[in-house]
């Protein structure tokens, strides 16, 4: 008798479901709300350039209060830009998980 196999779907597909995630979240740089914090991310990073150093390059820094607001202040931009692409690709999926139910005819079309 052959022993079940308990291989999650990540450990057998991996590759193609972040290759999916990377696909999904492209439509994402034209989001209104994506160009919001992407601009206010650069106008910050411009005005305190260690804070980008610190993030990016992971150069450490002693930074003034007002630097230390904008650390705050780009990590949660980086929380909502995060949270934007996470709901994209979760309505994506939805999306994606109807045309396969349709596909597969175990969804009823929508009448009228």
């Amino acid at each position: 008798m052959k022993k079940p196999d308990f291989k999650t779907f990540l450990d057998s597909n991996s590759a193609e479901f972040f290759e999916y995630l990377n696909h999904a979240s492209l439509e994402d740089r034209d989001d209104l709300r994506m160009k919001e914090l992407s601009g206010k991310q650069k106008e910050i990073y411009e005005k305190y350039p260690k804070v980008r150093e610190m993030l990016e390059y992971d150069n450490l820094h002693s930074l003034t209060n007002e630097e230390c607001a904008a650390l705050i202040e780009i990590l949660h931009r980086k929380d909502e830009r995060a949270d934007v692409e996470m709901m994209n690709v979760y309505y994506k999926g939805c999306a994606d998980a109807i045309g396969y139910l349709r596909k597969l005819k175990m969804l009823k079309e929508a009448e009228g």
